[in-house]
């Protein structure tokens, strides 16, 4: 063994030591909370009666209609019908 080997020894122990306090408790806190609510089955939900009302739609736009299909219409022979 050199004379290195021990301090390098000693600096990665007080590394490793000084490494495995620094833990996010707020994010693992998190985490647990999002895996409860991941994991349990039951939505909440609210029910009503139904009524029966009117509903009107209506949409108002400005453009140029375009179709994904042209079909062209002609006639075979062309004269007077």
């Amino acid at each position: 063994m050199n004379r290195r080997t021990p301090t390098l020894l000693l600096l990665a122990l007080a590394a490793a030591v000084g490494l495995s306090g620094c833990v996010n408790r707020t994010a693992q806190k998190q985490a647990a909370e999002t895996a409860a609510i991941q994991n349990d089955p039951r939505v909440p939900v609210r029910v009503v009666t139904v009524e029966p009302e009117s509903v009107e739609e209506s949409l108002s736009v400005t453009g140029e209609i375009a179709t994904d299909d042209d079909t062209v219409v002609a006639a075979r022979v062309s004269g007077r019908l």
